[in-house]
């Protein structure tokens, strides 16, 4: 909007090129004295901190230039004097905008006389977002008559009502998704971080027109000439823990490029692309993204390799925009594993392990059954009660159950009566297998065995009345006469 505020009627502007940045300024000029200023009101603002840059440049008499930004909660503007003649100062700044009502209205104001002003490539783009301000709450009402009711109260119903941070489901949390709060050219985009190899001739890394995607006009383009590799990255701080998805644009001519979802508290998420045709055909989505750390990275990865042209040369080229990273809700908890413990556990007989390690399974398993029956159990929740339950089972120590008494008194008499009973029992088992050679005089001694003595004495008469036998024939008879 022109406005010039001596005459409203009169529109004291003309087009004219310019050696900015840009191929046209907007010239306001009056052969008298002359108060106007031009200006744009910018809607849809989130809460933070703003820069306005301009490029200025004055011809003929003095003219003093302002820059202002109104409507946003805390105006301020700052005026540049002495501008030189028939030059261009570029990046005339007005720094440190805070934006809290949603909105802005930022301009240049000219006050001169038979002078020309020429204002180009102006640029209002957002450095840093201010989150709300939880904690002005919780100290306002500790000040209050009833600091120990108040605090107590309200925290309770907010968590049960909202996620932390006011956060609902369907909410985009990334930052300058669209690269809209950037000018053009410019290699890092706020809110996001790029580490690549160094860049060479031919190499356009950066902030681009466009308007194909039909909902924005500016998009991250990566164009390499020469062998690279590049991380295109942004880290979301103070997450709820729940479920997640991203979706964004691509579009390129067959080059590949991997999105890595990092730090969520989970294994990483690794998902290969490659946009075609050279239009946003499509919107691309991972889903299924589940974070319980309070924060998430979303990385763009590429490097030369995954260039679809020839292997001699490098033409690497793709363009993003429109990224979103969509808070869905909670995590639907998952109690199969908690289920298949509990199972286990229902096989046990607890007559084979003592009442004290058994008591303190039971008293977890009471604990995960009131967990499995628990509609609103965390997954946290679950999984602790998962650890607790096998622990209990670790630690179970086995009874003395009747199949093992029978090892336990034939120790005892060992070792109660071992002058009486063992030697009896156990010396004759064990004699005979060590040495046999010195249990055969044993016997005789005692005059306890039959066999031997038997045959010997059976021998000896034999032998007797053999040789009584032989005697009464070799014996002289008497002649008769």
């Amino acid at each position: 909007t022109y406005e010039h505020k001596d005459n409203p009627a009169q529109k004291a502007f003309e087009t004219d090129t310019a050696d900015s940045k840009t191929l046209f300024s907007f010239a306001m000029w009056q052969p008298i004295q002359m108060d106007a200023e031009v200006y744009q009101t910018v809607t849809g603002l989130p809460k933070g901190k703003y820069t306005l840059k301009v490029d200025l440049h004055k011809a003929d008499a003095p003219v003093s230039a302002q820059l202002f930004v109104r409507d946003n909660g805390q105006e301020k503007s700052h005026t540049v004097d002495n501008l030189p003649d028939r030059q261009w100062v570029n990046d005339v700044t007005l720094d440190d905008i805070i934006v809290t009502t949603g909105q802005a209205t930022v301009g240049i104001g000219y006050s001169g006389q038979t002078s020309r002003l020429r204002v180009a490539n102006v640029r209002f783009y957002l450095v840093e977002l201010i989150e709300d301000e939880p904690s002005e709450e919780p100290s306002e009402e500790p000040s209050s008559e009833t600091p120990s009711e108040e605090p107590s109260e309200e925290p309770s119903s907010e968590a049960s009502s909202e996620e932390p941070g006011g956060i609902m489901p369907g909410d985009n949390l990334i930052v300058n998704g669209d690269f809209e709060a950037d000018p053009i050219y410019a290699q890092i985009p706020t809110g996001w971080m790029v580490d690549s190899t160094p860049f060479q001739s031919g190499d356009s890394v950066g902030i681009m027109n466009e308007n194909k995607s039909g909902n924005t006009t500016k998009c991250m383009q990566i164009h390499y000439k020469n062998p690279f590799e590049m991380e295109f990255y942004q880290t979301i701080q103070d997450l709820p823990d729940g479920l997640y998805e991203l979706r964004f644009q691509a579009r390129g001519y067959d080059d590949q490029f991997i999105i890595f979802i990092r730090e969520t508290g989970y294994d990483a998420i690794e998902q290969n692309f490659a946009p075609s045709g050279g239009e946003y055909s499509e919107v691309y989505k991972i889903t299924n993204i589940k974070v319980k750390s309070g924060k998430a990275t979303i990385v763009f990865y590429a490097n030369d390799e995954f260039d679809s042209g020839t292997i001699e040369t490098v033409d690497y080229y793709v363009r993003l925009d429109n990224f979103q990273f969509i808070y869905l809700g909670p995590v639907e908890s998952d109690k199969s594993e908690l289920e298949d413990a509990l199972d286990a556990v229902s096989e046990l007989n607890p007559e084979d392990y003592t009442e004290e390690s058994w008591a303190a399974l039971q008293e977890a398993m009471e604990a995960a059954n009131a967990v499995l029956q628990d509609p609103n159990a965390t997954q946290e929740e679950i999984e602790a009660a998962i650890e607790a339950l096998n622990a209990a089972i670790a630690a179970l120590e086995e009874a003395e159950v009747p199949g093992e008494s029978s090892e336990t008194p034939s120790e005892a008499p060992s070792s109660e009566a071992p002058s009486s009973e063992a030697p009896s029992s156990e010396t004759p088992s064990e004699a005979p297998s060590e040495d046999p050679s010195t249990e055969s005089p044993a016997p005789s001694s005692k005059g306890s065995v039959e066999t031997g003595d038997f045959n010997n004495a059976l021998m000896f008469m034999i032998l007797l009345t053999a040789a009584a036998a032989v005697a009464f024939v070799m014996a002289p008879k008497k002649r008769t006469n």
